[in-house]
């Protein structure tokens, strides 16, 4: 879901909160995942992930730092996957965006109780 708002993938941020809703995740994570790495909502760990996400994002790499942090927990296959699975999103997200994918209703209204990307579809 970070890399959906990062990306303002609005219809892919708002499929994700259906999907996590109906999968139990609770509202209170959507805005923390809005804020990023630097909000205090998350484990030491799972900021780590959500940093490396957010320079996988940005810059197209992930910092030795971050790698570091991620490594302590995650063997080489689970790094290389994290990898894979940002940079597939990303162009899911951009493909979403370049199409104009409609978001249906019920994604609309999720997004306007939750949250959306600002540069809207």
């Amino acid at each position: 879901m970070r890399t959906a708002w990062l990306c303002k993938s609005n219809y892919m941020w708002s499929s994700h909160l259906r999907t996590s809703m109906n999968r139990g995740l609770e509202p209170d994570t959507f805005r923390p995942l809005q804020v990023g790495a630097s909000d205090s909502y998350f484990t030491d760990f799972e900021r780590s992930i959500i940093r490396a996400t957010e320079e996988l994002v940005n810059e197209r790499q992930v910092s030795d730092a971050s790698w570091k942090a991620l490594s302590k927990e995650w063997n080489n296959q689970q790094m290389l996957d994290f990898l894979f699975t940002v940079g597939c999103y990303v162009a899911v997200a951009g493909v979403m965006r370049s199409t104009a994918v409609e978001r249906e209703p019920e994604l609309l209204e999720l997004a306007a109780l939750y949250g959306a990307p600002e540069d809207d579809q």
